[in-house]
């Protein structure tokens, strides 16, 4: 058939086909965004209503803050709960133990925990052995700890300059 219809006839018929075409592509395009209109705006306008303005908002603001700032206060008094709820000051043993330290040895971490017969101080740090020995020695003859003792890996020097000493004692 393509044959028996002049060439001009034919670029008249394949515009008309485009025209159609882009006519039928436009109003498919113009009828899915409307659809996706109508299925948004009720969400829309259901979180505009449900949103706060204004003093509502600077309250609600306000609370959020509060509730955080009372959660970390109670994180902290949770963390130094144990300070202070002991008999006697756990600061005082903590600073009576470190101003035994001598100068070569580095205390990188302390723990102090209730519970049980004794409550128990872990001093975690470096220095080599003959200094860690040293510092035993020294909290032994201070007399207020009943108990000092070090992994034997620290001792002998096995644990690389790194030591974990465990303090027990009535305080």
């Amino acid at each position: 058939m393509t044959n028996l219809i002049p060439l001009e006839a034919q670029k008249d018929l394949w515009q008309e086909y485009r025209a159609r075409f882009i006519i039928t592509l436009s109003v498919f395009l113009i009828a899915l965004a409307l659809l996706a209109l109508v299925v948004l705006v009720p969400s829309f306008i259901a979180l505009e209503v449900m949103s706060p303005r204004g003093e509502s908002a600077q309250l609600i603001r306000a609370n959020d803050s509060e509730v955080a700032l009372l959660s970390r206060v109670q994180g902290i008094v949770l963390q130094i709960g144990p300070v202070l709820s002991s008999t006697s000051s756990a600061t005082s043993v903590i600073r009576a133990a470190l101003a035994q330290k001598p100068n070569r040895v580095s205390i990188d971490h302390i723990v102090y925990t209730r519970g049980g017969d004794t409550p128990q101080l872990i001093l975690s740090g470096s220095g080599s052995r003959s200094v860690v020995s040293e510092y035993r020695n020294a909290l032994l003859l201070l007399n207020r700890f009943t108990s000092v003792s070090i992994p034997v890996g620290a001792l002998v020097g096995s644990a690389d300059g790194n030591f974990s000493m465990t303090l027990g004692g009535t305080f």
